[in-house]
């Protein structure tokens, strides 16, 4: 696709954000399911790892939805769903493959997925952000604006909550037991 103006670029977004929610949308099921992990020690918090899981599993119900609305978009728009891939949340998710493959202590991991969804998350943001730039310069329909504020809305949201979690009691007495166990800094 070549972008000749701000209609090309708009539809270049359009389908970045539609591969970021679809990527996202089949990562945050397992992200969700990885986060609650019981621990071997069992010393980490029960309701907070819960709570991440809540989190991710209420956020993955929510993508599915962006998937549908954006469809619908591309569908006001008279074009077909396409995407192109982005890097950047694939490296995220690559990157949460790797620590998998590394971790050894259980309890660090709704730690780092808080992380990693925040990361998404924001990332999301920004591609609404100027998504809405741009479908406001263009003048497009009420319809399809407020379909990606809400989107954007509800992301924001997502990634509110995860920083809320990661910064929270739960994730206090998480990290104080981790550095407890840590031998070498």
């Amino acid at each position: 696709m070549n972008i000749e103006d701000a209609g090309d670029l708009f539809f270049y977004e359009l389908k970045g954000a539609y591969y970021i929610e679809t990527k996202v949308a089949e990562e945050l099921a397992e992200l969700a399911d990885q986060a609650n992990i019981e621990t071997l020690d069992e010393q980490a918090d029960e309701s907070f790892r819960e709570d991440v899981h809540d989190a991710f599993r209420t956020h993955h119900d929510q993508t599915e939805t962006h998937v549908g609305r954006l469809e619908e978009v591309f569908d006001a728009l008279d074009r077909q769903p396409e995407t192109h891939e982005i890097r950047a949340v694939d490296e995220i998710f690559a990157e949460k493959e790797q620590f998998n493959n590394v971790v050894l202590n259980d309890a660090a991991r709704p730690l780092y997925y808080l992380d990693v969804g925040a990361k998404v998350e924001q990332l999301e943001v920004q591609c609404y952000d100027s998504l809405l730039q741009l479908a406001e310069a263009l003048d497009l329909d009420d319809g399809v604006v407020d379909t990606l504020a809400a989107n954007r809305e509800e992301d924001e949201e997502a990634r509110r909550r995860m920083t809320e979690l990661a910064e929270g009691d739960g994730a206090d007495e998480v990290l104080a037991h981790l550095v407890d166990e840590t031998t070498v800094v």
